[in-house]
């Protein structure tokens, strides 16, 4: 692998990646372990439970935007560091919260909020400073979050076992500050020369672009594919009569899994290109469901839990570098902030309808179908994004845009977009064309 600079700064920013991105894990991801504990204590269904896990998830990825502006403007490690005080917040909230609306809403908004802060720049910051072998990069600090999903979780139910939820979930906030807070200091912005392919690709100039679009709709389209598993693959384990030890183990199982396919999908990006590999990992999330489906005893889950983990940290680990293969370094984090909006609706939604169709008595079966039918169609949608022989339907969504643009310069006489300004070979025509236009106004 070939680093930006010869000096190690590179793999320290890897590293601070790595801690950050295991608290964010860590926080989310243990919601299943304290999950059962804390709806005893409220006397709550799973509907509530799904609703504050789908707040917090939809959340980082809505927020995420704001996330990626703040890392170009303020620079990765302030910003990672206010992610990390959210989510402790967020935590401390949830554990001395009177009431169940308290507690969702503390944990929803604080770990959400915070996780959006934290993850975006967090994960944004790393392929920049890399030349070759950015998906092995990626890949490596993206693995914080298998790992923080494969060890925490089980920590915190051993907690709540001993010492009841609320001092639980306290701790883990004070888990988060002490880890957390020195990891973002290990964060900063590449200061190197942006490569010629994508040195004008920022924020706006990619929301020109078709396949910045294509990518937007893969990622809404396998959201909810995403984060079922970690709110209901513990209770559907309750559902076969595990008990509680054994069902937070298969969140484990997926995080363990994770590390394995985030290395693995890595290794094939730097052969195959990332683009093809972020597709096979769609395919393999859509796939998995096929085993909860069919599953009808823990081993079932846990084969489940085993592939979808890393498919899962296959898509985790390949976005941010498909990301800075096509829109460029310098405003990754705004670019990849941009579509990680794309899976808030699946985020909100998803573990709340599960939870839905669960409690009508249908269980997990038209869940799991659902899933893997989203996962497909969203893997074709990501090669339709970086499919160059699919002329015709990027000249299609080129014509629509151009049309959009012709039609909006008109609206606007003060705006001209590049894209389009750069196809006359003479400006003076457009400038002609206005004139006319206004003067019969």
């Amino acid at each position: 692998m070939t680093v930006a600079k010869a000096s190690g700064r590179p793999w320290a920013v890897v590293a601070g990646s790595f801690f950050c991105l295991w608290v964010v894990a860590g926080a989310s991801y243990s919601y299943a372990a304290f999950a059962g504990a804390m709806a005893a204590s409220y006397g709550t269904g799973r509907m509530e439970l799904g609703l504050a896990f789908g707040l917090c998830g939809s959340l980082t990825f809505l927020a995420a935007p704001a996330g990626g502006l703040l890392a170009d403007r303020f620079g990765p490690g302030r910003t990672c560091a206010a992610g990390i005080a959210c989510i402790a917040a967020g935590l401390w909230g949830t554990s001395l919260a009177p009431t169940v609306e308290i507690a969702c809403a503390s944990y929803g908004l604080g770990v959400g909020l915070g996780s959006a802060l934290a993850m975006t720049p967090a994960i944004a910051c790393v392929p920049a400073w890399f030349t070759h072998g950015r998906g092995t990069a990626s890949a490596i600090a993206s693995s914080g979050v298998a790992v923080g999903t494969l060890a925490i979780p089980p920590l915190v139910a051993g907690a709540v076992h001993m010492f009841g939820w609320q001092d639980a979930v306290s701790g883990l906030a004070l888990v988060a500050l002490v880890f957390g807070l020195p990891a973002s200091g290990l964060l900063s912005r590449a200061s190197l020369p942006a490569e010629p392919a994508v040195a004008t690709s920022g924020l706006r100039q990619a929301l020109w672009r078709a396949d910045f679009w294509w990518l937007y709709g893969a990622l809404l389209l396998v959201g909810p594919a995403l984060i079922i598993p970690f709110g209901h693959l513990a209770l559907a384990a309750h559902d076969l009569g595990e008990g509680p030890g054994r069902a937070v183990s298969l969140v484990s199982m997926a995080g363990a899994s994770g590390l394995a396919g985030r290395l693995l999908f890595g290794k094939l990006a730097d052969w195959t290109g990332c683009t093809e590999a972020l597709a096979l990992s769609l395919a393999c999330t859509g796939a998995a469901y096929l085993l909860w489906w069919s599953a009808w005893a823990y081993g079932g889950l846990a084969a489940f839990a085993i592939l979808f983990g890393m498919a899962y940290g296959g898509v985790v680990a390949l976005l941010p570098a498909v990301c800075a293969d096509r829109f460029g370094g310098a405003s990754a984090a705004s670019v990849l902030g941009a579509l990680y909006t794309a899976a808030a609706p699946g985020y909100l939604l998803g573990p709340v309808l599960a939870g839905h169709a669960h409690d009508a008595g249908d269980g997990y079966g038209r869940v799991a179908g659902a899933c893997l039918a989203l996962g497909l169609t969203a893997s074709l949608t990501m090669l339709l994004a970086g499919n160059a022989g699919s002329r015709q339907i990027s000249r299609l969504t080129d014509t629509i845009r151009g049309f959009a643009q012709i039609g909006w310069s008109f609206i606007n006489p003060s705006f001209v977009c590049p894209q389009f300004a750069a196809g006359i070979k003479r400006r003076s025509q457009l400038q002609r064309l206005r004139r006319k236009f206004w003067s019969k106004k």
